[in-house]
């Protein structure tokens, strides 16, 4: 139905003129006989309803919208601050203050794959802070270095060190990692026996079956290594303790193992006797060792337990020496058998002598000279003042490894024998300085008597009995 345009008034279809005010109808554009009027138009938009970011449900939704991206915004601006540099050194100060397992744990650097971080291993770590207040020092310095320089370039690393601050890739694909690198420890042992029980930190490692093996990585932390060598005789340990930081300090470059020693020789005599050929027993069983072939023996007991003796058979005839008690470390046995014990004429170096003629003075020198040929390095020339029987005891190399680290002797000859043209008797004291780990000197004082021989023109030192007095550490 039309209206007036004038008026309004409802019009039939078709009406030209309109009966309320009498005005005549125009014919419409047919581009605008379908629009309906404003008022229309509004009554008929009113009936669609308002836009959907117009209703009262759209407007809700947009509230949630925004407020979820301020919310994830605000998160991502939180974890982000969380996992700065600085927040990762801030932590590690707390965990080490408040010795946090857990905290520790959560900024160590998980990439790290070749370590095992657990609970243990971790209380260690910190443990070590707590007692070594000095490296927590550098390590907190270290640290703050670390965290500036990462601050302006991502890419800076320095593994190197003990305890470092590093970026180790992204965290959830969004947000650099970034955490405290720890370098890893291994430890090299090698002994001179085998097999070895070894445990590190009071936990078994295994057996050191080759004289050396490697053990780890570790985390830093003290590392004390215990070593159980069950020899023939005793068992022998030994017990030593690593500071990692120290050892890496001494090499700037970083080390991936750390190098240690076990001496496991334990307690040792060395055994001499007139009859080379005699075969060595411990409390009453054989050795079945001949006496020449003995020369240093261990490891003992020195708790007075065990004897030694030289029983040398000939004819079917056998014959014992002295029986001798070991009651201190380094001791030395010489084991007799009379002449007069022997079937037939006793051995005799006599056809090896050539005139003598030398005095008592010439004695109590060549004990003197053997001694500082030795502390000044002068090897050959030491060794050459010991008889060709005496020599038979050691092999010349492992005789200097073994006296290497001597620095210093002090002897004092308290007497001087001569016995005949060809035999001479000394007897002496002696104070030993040996180079110990860590600044540190190993002081012996022993006492006794060498039996030297004339020789080739000089007197010779033949055998020994000579004890460990004392022992004791002092600083170089």
């Amino acid at each position: 139905m039309d209206s007036c345009q004038k008026c309004g008034h409802k019009l039939n279809p078709g009406q030209k003129f309109c009966p309320q005010c009498g005005t005549v109808q125009e014919r419409k554009a047919a581009s605008s006989s379908s629009a309906p009027p404003p008022q229309n138009r509004s009554r008929e938009e009113n009936r669609k309803g308002p836009s959907f970011f117009q209703s009262k449900k759209g407007r809700i939704i947009t509230v949630v919208i925004v407020v979820l991206a301020l919310g994830l915004f605000g998160a991502y601006q939180y974890i982000a601050s969380t996992m700065t540099p600085s927040k990762i050194q801030s932590q590690f100060v707390d965990a080490v203050k408040k010795q946090n397992v857990k905290e520790m744990k959560q900024i160590l650097n998980k990439n790290q794959t070749e370590l095992d971080l657990n609970d243990a291993a971790i209380t260690d770590f910190l443990a070590y802070f707590k007692k070594h207040p000095d490296v927590y020092a550098e390590t907190v310095a270290q640290l703050k270095n670390d965290a500036g320089k990462l601050a302006v370039n991502k890419n800076y690393d320095n593994r190197t060190r003990p305890v470092s601050l590093v970026r180790d890739g992204k965290k959830w694909l969004v947000f650099d990692y970034y955490a405290v690198n720890v370098k890893p420890y291994a430890i090299k042992l090698e002994a001179n026996q085998e097999p070895v029980e070894v445990s590190i930190n009071g936990k078994s490692v295994g057996k050191l079956m080759k004289n050396n093996d490697t053990f780890g990585p570790y985390l830093l932390s003290d590392l004390t290594i215990e070593a159980k060598y069950k020899g023939e005789y005793t068992l022998v340990t030994k017990e030593e303790s690593i500071d990692p930081y120290e050892e890496d300090s001494q090499n700037k470059e970083g080390i991936e193992n750390i190098k240690v020693e076990l001496d496991l020789s334990g307690s040792t005599v060395t055994v001499e006797s007139n009859n080379e050929d005699a075969i060595l027993y411990v409390n009453g069983k054989s050795t079945h060792k001949k006496i020449k072939d003995v020369g240093e023996f261990g490891p003992v007991k020195t708790d007075g337990s065990m004897k030694l003796q030289a029983v040398y058979t000939i004819d079917a005839h056998t014959v014992k020496s002295n029986e001798e008690t070991i009651t201190s470390d380094g001791q030395s046995v010489y084991l007799d058998i009379l002449a007069t014990d022997f079937v037939g004429d006793p051995p005799s170096y006599e056809d090896d002598y050539t005139y003598a003629g030398t005095d008592e003075e010439s004695l109590g020198q060549t004990v003197e000279n053997h001694y500082t040929y030795i502390s000044t390095g002068n090897y050959e020339e030491a060794f050459a003042l010991l008889s060709p029987k005496k020599k038979k005891n050691y092999n010349y190399d492992n005789w200097v490894r073994d006296s290497k680290n001597n620095y210093k002797n002090v002897v004092t000859i308290t007497s001087a024998t001569l016995i005949d043209e060809y035999n001479g008797e000394v007897q002496f004291t002696l104070t030993s300085y040996d180079h110990k780990p860590k600044g540190k000197a190993l002081v012996q004082e022993w006492g006794g008597t060498w039996n030297l021989i004339y020789q080739d023109g000089r007197w010779l030192m033949n055998a020994s009995k000579i004890k460990r007095i004392d022992s004791y550490t002092i600083d170089e």
